[in-house]
């Protein structure tokens, strides 16, 4: 696998949206955030132009996908209603994360290990548990996320069990993208706290990170078998 730049222009500039979350700079912040996704894209495109297949085209939905939930939190103070839309966004992305991560467990003959789904039901109705009287109008829509993104996690960390290069690093991002939304929701809806934005976005941006560092080494693995 060829050494990228990609990388290292991500984390520059993760560092810059971070410093300008803590300084206020909003404009600074509004220009960053979506270069996060838009350089993780590029680091995907380059790393894989040599491989073709549904799953990478289902990874490459499901990041820009992210880039428009991005884009449309960013206005979220100018119309409450854009929050709704970048859900929605977010909402298709974990989906096609699924099945993107569901094709490599059947592909690699990992079968469903049902008894993990104790653990991921049980961390959602907690969270879901904590956040639900504080929801109003938004109760429906968060339940829906929360399941969904909940199978993502429980399709993603069968990735233990898959003997395969990238497979450790999808499993963080997955955990990290869970962990990043819970901040959110409970930041929104239940108690906002210290420096939430700076952790959200810590976690969420990292999650992004660790699933296309994991699908890259995966997909040039299988690239190099397949050769």
């Amino acid at each position: 696998m060829q050494k990228s730049a990609w990388p290292i222009i991500f984390l520059v500039v993760l560092a810059a949206h971070l410093l300008s979350i803590q300084q206020q700079f909003t404009l600074m912040a509004s220009c960053t955030k979506p270069l996060l996704l838009l350089s993780l894209i590029a680091w995907f495109i380059k790393s894989t132009h040599h491989i073709t297949g549904n799953f990478k085209q289902m990874i490459l939905a499901a990041l820009c996908l992210s880039l428009a939930g991005d884009v449309w939190l960013i206005f979220e103070k100018s119309n409450p209603s854009f929050f709704i839309f970048g859900l929605i966004c977010f909402l298709a992305a974990h989906v096609f994360y699924a099945l993107a991560f569901n094709r490599i467990r059947s592909d690699t003959a990992v079968a469903i290990k049902w008894w993990l789904a104790i653990f991921v039901a049980a961390f959602y109705f907690s969270l879901i548990y904590i956040l639900f009287p504080h929801l109003g109008d938004m109760k429906i829509p968060v339940l829906i996320y929360g399941v969904v993104i909940s199978i993502m996690l429980f399709v993603a960390i069968h990735f233990f069990f898959v003997k395969k290069p990238g497979s450790v690093f999808i499993v963080a991002g997955a955990l990290l993208f869970i962990t990043s939304d819970s901040l959110l929701a409970i930041n929104k809806f239940y108690s906002p706290f210290l420096n939430a934005s700076s952790y959200i976005m810590l976690t969420y941006a990292f999650a992004q990170y660790y699933i296309v560092k994991g699908v890259i080494q995966y997909l040039d693995a299988e690239n190099k078998i397949d050769k």
